[in-house]
This record gives C-alpha cells, structure tokens and sequence, in this order.
C-alpha cells in the first residue's frame, strides 16, 4: 500500500468513526433514551431499579401510555402513566377508581391481592395496577372531589400504577405535551436493590404495556 492509500484510508477510518460517534449521541439525545426507574410508584408494571429505553419523539399520546414527564421546579423527572386525555375530565373514587368524563374505566380483580386490571373501553388496551392503601396519604383529601381535574386542550392526567404510593397529577396537577419527554418502551435492565442489585433476567427486554 502506498502512503497517498493508507492516509487515505485513515482518513476513510477517522471520518467512519466520527460519523459513528455523532449517529450514536443523535441517537441518544434524540430518538431513543435511557431512564432509570429509583421509586416503586409505577409497580407492579416497572419495578424500582428498572432501566427503560423512552422513544423521545412518540407521534401521538394515547391512553395508558407510559411517558417520562417533566415538571417546573422539580429537578428530577417523573415516569408515570397517561390516564386522562386533552379535554376530558377525570374524578378518582376511593383513590384508585378512575371515572373518565363521568364513566368509570373498568377493573377486574387480578390473580393478587389488592391488584386490578384496568381496561380501556373500545380499545383493548389493557394495565395492571396496585391498590393497597396506607394510611395518611397526602393527597388523599382531592381523591372523588367534583368536579374532579377538568383538562385543557394540551393538557393530561397522569397516574403511577401503584396507586397508594405515586406522587402524581394528583400532587403536581395536570401536565402538558411538551412537559412529555418520551413513551417508554422497553425494560432493558433490572437489578434488584434489595438484594445486592441481582440481576432480574426474567423482565430483561420486556415491552411496557
């Protein structure tokens, strides 16, 4: 090889890599991102330890959708679950019930105690959730409340699964869309903090429903 052919090939080497470098932080940066989970209050569908891959650009936000929400003065991020839509109206019964422009989204008892699974009418769309009461929560005194949290046209509702133990729109009020980083999609990493961060390879690479 000549010394003109191999500079040109460290330079085909040099450009390939710089290419890659810049596709992998657009990538990062721009389409997919990498959240951990540190709380239980999305439980039992993410669980605390989690790592999730979010879509940063979903093109559009539906019910039960799982997001990553930003909140003014807050210096962490949020991950919870979409519940109310733009325009609609959501009252909460027994802090857990959730009545959708007055017509409760349906539960069915699941196979463990104090879990249920809620259901959206007409599309299928189906979640698992938790609702074991503890005593003295904090927001508790706005659950059933009319006329419950009446969204604006950019606004939505956002609930973690884990219904007694979320800090939630419940606390923070409505969100809007562009407080909404991404939809999360799968879990990529599960390491169980309280047992020396084992790793949980039965929920590596589960998709969030």
């Amino acid at each position: 090889m000549t010394q003109t052919a191999a500079s040109a090939s460290i330079k085909y080497w040099i450009v390939s890599a710089i290419l890659a470098a810049l596709l992998v932080l657009a990538w990062d940066r721009f389409l997919l991102e990498s959240i951990m989970v540190p709380t239980g209050s999305m439980e039992p569908t993410i669980l605390s330890g989690e790592r999730l891959l979010v879509w940063k650009w979903p093109t559009q936000l539906k019910r039960f959708d799982i997001v990553v929400v930003r909140i003014p003065g807050k210096q962490h991020r949020y991950i919870k679950r979409v519940i109310g839509l733009p325009g609609e109206q959501v009252v909460l019964r027994e802090g857990y019930r959730v009545e959708i422009n007055g017509r409760p989204l349906p539960l069915a008892a699941d196979n463990f105690p104090g879990r249920f699974r809620e259901q959206e009418p007409g599309s299928g769309r189906v979640h698992v959730l938790q609702a074991v009461k503890l005593p003295r929560t904090p927001h508790e005194a706005k659950f059933g409340q009319e006329p419950g949290f009446c969204l604006g046209p950019d606004e939505y509702f956002v609930l973690g699964d884990n219904r007694w133990h979320s800090e939630d729109s419940r606390v923070f009020g409505q969100v809007r869309r562009q407080e909404i980083d991404g939809v999360a999609w799968r879990i990529w990493l599960s390491l169980d903090p309280c047992a020396s961060h084992k790793l949980r390879w039965e929920r590596v690479g589960l998709k969030l429903q």
